[in-house]
């Protein structure tokens, strides 16, 4: 009787690990880019979840302003650092930056670390890998 509690539960342990005991660790990478006469715009999105919910959410872009609208870059810097400001609660960390025609800007969200308000005003608690595809896919981004 003791050994089939002990096979038991070893069976159930090596079972456990070898599931990853409901830890499961996906990524859902996204990006998009579009050229226009102005520049170009590259967007790169990556969410991690855990158990199928948002763990963390990591957003760059880049922009690259064409010479021709290069008196524009500080005027479209600033536009860009007032867009993620706005996210200013939910972010970890978040830095907008210009190196000549260039303008770079990052957005990190770790659900964990987000007050319950912010969580719950972020209303991010029903997204599941499956939803996030979609509407990014739905929005031209390209999803891995």
């Amino acid at each position: 009787m003791k050994k089939g509690v002990i096979f038991g539960t070893l069976a159930g342990i090596m079972l456990l690990s070898l599931t990853g005991c409901g830890n499961s660790v996906t990524k859902l990478t996204c990006t998009q880019s579009d050229e226009q006469e102005q520049g170009t715009l590259r967007e790169d999105m990556v969410v991690t979840f855990k158990e199928d919910h948002i763990d963390t959410l990591d957003i760059t872009f880049q922009i690259d302003v064409n010479d021709e609208y290069a008196e524009y870059v500080d005027e479209l810097e600033d536009s860009m650092k007032d867009l993620i400001e706005q996210y200013e609660k939910y972010a970890t960390d978040y830095d907008v930056r210009t190196s000549g025609n260039t303008i770079r800007g990052i957005l990190r969200v770790e659900y964990n670390k987000l007050s319950k308000e912010a969580r719950e005003e972020a209303d991010l608690n029903d997204v599941t890998y499956d939803s996030m595809k979609e509407e990014m896919e739905d929005s031209e981004f390209t999803c891995r």
